[in-house]
């Protein structure tokens, strides 16, 4: 009876401590752990880091390549983590909670994609899908599918778009930002909060390391993952009008990075942000994610940079 008696309590007084205490075992890891999804612990740079991976393969970790320096960034937070294994190859500010702008429409596209099976389905654009912020690229009166209003929201990021989206599912504008929230606590992001569906409202927010998972789940949708790879769209929007949108992604199309997705944001709270993923000239995948940059190009620059830091600081 005392075995037993103190076995209780070292379930009830230990464990908790434990749980509480020690990084490998966080909030963040007991989510993943409940829906059969562990993060990763990766070394890296003398930190124990918990990162959020999906579909991890059975390949061997990047080793760090003595000698070879940091790179110089001027974005508030930067990420780099190769996708295949969960390991963190740069890490700036990764915990800080930053305004996502519109990295928000990554998890409005999540939702919107469950709730929407019909992507032919047509929707009229109505004055309250007028958002403002951004260049006007639907109106009032518009036809289009709910297949264009992804294409718009993703590539040319338009907040008409996206709210039209979030109308489009038939859930009211704050019904649909719960879903969204409820999303992120699902997919372990306890520290992301969704205010909105566009990106707007800088109470939009999350860490660097929540963006990671949060575009790794969209561009292992194949429909999505085609939408944010898309460079230029062109679609009918009755009456016989056609308009074509340009992606706001600068990399896409460039020579140098191969791009598997990526999207965009900026408001004045947030400065340019910038999350991508791309195939490396070793065969590796990286994702990408920056926060904060001051100016428009920064984020894609650096971006650059960054992956050819990571070929040559890291061994895949």
């Amino acid at each position: 009876m005392p075995s037993a008696i103190s076995f209780i309590l070292f379930l009830t007084t230990f464990i908790p401590a434990l749980l509480h205490s020690s990084p490998a075992v966080s909030s963040e890891r007991i989510a993943l752990l409940a829906r059969g999804n562990a993060p990763v612990e990766v070394q890296e740079e003398g930190d124990r880091l918990t990162v959020p991976v999906w579909r991890l393969e059975d390949k061997k970790m990047p080793q760090r390549v003595p000698g070879v320096a940091g790179p110089s960034l001027s974005a508030k937070s930067a990420l780099v983590v190769e996708s295949g294994t969960g390991t963190v190859l740069y890490a700036r500010n990764r915990d800080v909670v930053r305004p996502l702008a519109s990295l928000t429409k990554l998890m409005t596209a999540l939702v919107a994609y469950d709730l929407l099976p019909d992507r032919t389905r047509k929707v009229t654009i109505i004055k309250a899908d007028e958002a403002g912020g951004g260049r006007l690229l639907i109106r009032q009166g518009d036809e289009v599918t709910v297949e264009d209003l992804f294409y718009l929201a993703l590539v040319s990021s338009s907040n008409d778009a996206a709210l039209a989206l979030a109308r489009a599912t038939g859930l009211s504008r704050e019904k649909f930002v719960k879903e969204m929230n409820v999303r992120a606590r699902r997919m372990g992001l306890v520290r992301a909060r969704f205010t909105d569906p566009t990106g707007l409202d800088a109470g939009n927010v999350a860490t660097a390391k929540e963006v990671i998972p949060l575009l790794q789940a969209v561009v292992s949708n194949p429909f999505l993952q085609r939408v944010v790879t898309t460079k230029e769209y062109r679609l009918a929007l009755g009456e016989g009008k056609m308009s074509t949108v340009q992606t706001t992604n600068k990399l896409l199309g460039s020579s140098s990075v191969q791009v598997l997705g990526g999207k965009t944001g900026y408001i004045d709270e947030s400065g340019y942000n910038f999350a991508i993923n791309v195939q490396g000239t070793k065969g590796e995948t990286l994702t990408i994610v920056l926060l904060g940059n001051q100016q428009e190009m920064d984020r894609f620059t650096q971006a650059k940079a960054l992956l050819q830091w990571a070929e040559k600081a890291w061994k895949f």
